[in-house]
């Protein structure tokens, strides 16, 4: 895992810009989330779940 992990964080990194981009279009701070619904195949990979975490503060429901 620490190799894959390696190999894509700066994927995961990248798919967080959208997500700040969203929050900021929207006028809302991550505070104003309430939930998070994470879906779709990457949604599993535990580098993606942990940086929705740090980023939102929540746990992603699956």
């Amino acid at each position: 895992r620490a190799k894959f992990n390696e190999l894509t964080h700066h994927l995961v990194e990248k798919t967080m810009g959208p997500v700040k981009q969203a929050l900021a279009d929207s006028g809302l701070s991550a505070s104003d989330i309430s939930k998070v619904l994470m879906v779709g195949g990457s949604s599993r990979i535990p580098a993606v779940q942990e940086m929705v975490k740090t980023l939102t503060g929540k746990d992603g429901f699956k």
